[in-house]
């Protein structure tokens, strides 16, 4: 079909479960703190998982597991490895915050080429428990988890797929950012993922607290120019719009020397790195697995992505992504509210037509919505909402 609001094949998708809301760490600036409690209580059932996903699973590039905290759902184990059994052409991600990471899992993802990202959320214990979750021994055991897992990939000589760890940006956590790049580093983790808390974005393009959060920024904007080529850190998404624009121009006119030199230990660490050797050793594995092959752009921005249709730049969500949750509901988008549908509309004799589903009418709005630059329905912090251009 011609019609390039039809997504026919979904052989390049993107499959975002939300297994489980329930979680095991109560993060003090989680959302996910404010909802109701009957919709924290909910898990996937098994013929969600089973059996009316099942056609999905076949055409996924990547698979990602995620919550709440996708290792509380008591299949979570037997979920991964039949997927990895049975659609070993896809690579798995699982978005964690660790505590549950243990050796029982350790060989399924290395076994498996298994993408752990952990929300680890401080570069030490103190920091941690100070402005995350004060529960004695959390992140010690978090990362003693890591640890060992990063021991076994060194031995098995897989360090490319080291897990890649992320922490939340909020007044009080600002002044941790250097420190976690260096555990980044130090720890030969993957990439570091950065978030700014949106509870202090006040909604017209300012930070609410911008004291704390502006510095931030500024490091963040300095390091990214430090590490580029090197080393994978991302940190846009939730910025307010103005705060952005104040500060980027003054970092792109700043001397390479002078950033080199302000973030010497860094720049040392990250010499020896590089982002698409390490994505090209990644590729020359997972081919050898007979896993589809994944871009530098779909490892690095897995759910931030802009791709070429209709000789312009546009966010792939609509065209490549489905979001599925416990209540039986589908998106395509997990920084998205709505718009939302029902499956319920879509099985027949137990089974769901998921290419019927993938192009509803209301989809086709939004896909056509996004191919002329139109981005109403998303997050204000999305960094591609209103972009021309590739980002």
């Amino acid at each position: 079909m011609d019609n390039p609001l039809y997504c026919s094949s979904m052989d390049e998708l993107v499959i975002l479960m939300n297994m489980t809301y329930k979680c095991n760490i109560m993060c003090k600036f989680c959302g996910q703190r404010n909802l109701p409690v009957e919709v924290k209580k909910m898990s996937m059932d098994n013929e969600l998982l089973y059996e009316l996903c099942l056609p999905l699973y076949e055409r996924a590039k990547m698979i990602w597991l995620n919550g709440g905290e996708a290792f509380c759902h008591p299949e979570c184990f037997n979920y991964v490895q039949f997927l990895s059994s049975k659609y070993p052409r896809s690579t798995i991600k699982i978005q964690s915050n660790g505590l549950l990471f243990d050796s029982k899992w350790h060989n399924l993802a290395a076994d498996n080429l298994i993408w752990i990202h952990i929300s680890l959320n401080g570069s030490n214990e103190s920091i941690y428990a100070d402005t995350c979750w004060d529960r004695e021994g959390a992140y010690a055991k978090i990362k003693q988890n890591l640890d060992s897992y990063i021991a076994l990939l060194k031995e098995r000589s897989l360090i490319v797929f080291a897990p890649s760890i992320s922490m939340v940006i909020n007044k009080d956590t600002a002044h941790d950012i250097e420190d976690f790049v260096l555990l980044a580093l130090t720890g030969q983790y993957r990439a570091c993922v950065f978030y700014f808390d949106s509870s202090e974005d006040d909604k017209t393009g300012y930070f609410r607290y911008p004291d704390a959060l502006r510095p931030a920024l500024l490091k963040l904007l300095k390091l990214e120019r430090v590490l580029a080529d090197k080393f994978s850190m991302f940190f846009r998404f939730r910025i307010p719009a103005t705060e952005l624009s104040l500060i980027e121009k003054e970092v792109e006119a700043m001397p390479m020397s002078k950033l080199i030199k302000e973030y010497a230990e860094i720049s040392e660490l990250a010499e020896k790195r590089s982002i698409k050797k390490e994505h090209e050793e990644r590729e020359r594995v997972r081919k050898a697995k007979g896993k589809k092959a994944l871009s530098i752009d779909e490892e690095s921005k897995t759910s931030l992505r802009q791709d070429k249709r209709d000789n312009k730049w546009v966010c792939s969500a609509p065209f490549n992504e489905i979001e599925i949750s416990p209540d039986r509901t589908f998106g395509f988008c997990c920084l998205l509210q709505r718009p939302r549908f029902d499956m319920v509309q879509y099985i027949k004799d137990g089974s769901i037509n998921w290419d019927e589903a993938y192009n509803n009418a209301a989809l086709f709005e939004v896909r056509k919505d996004f191919l002329e630059n139109r981005y109403h329905i998303c997050l204000e912090g999305c960094p591609l909402k209103a972009a021309n251009k590739q980002i």
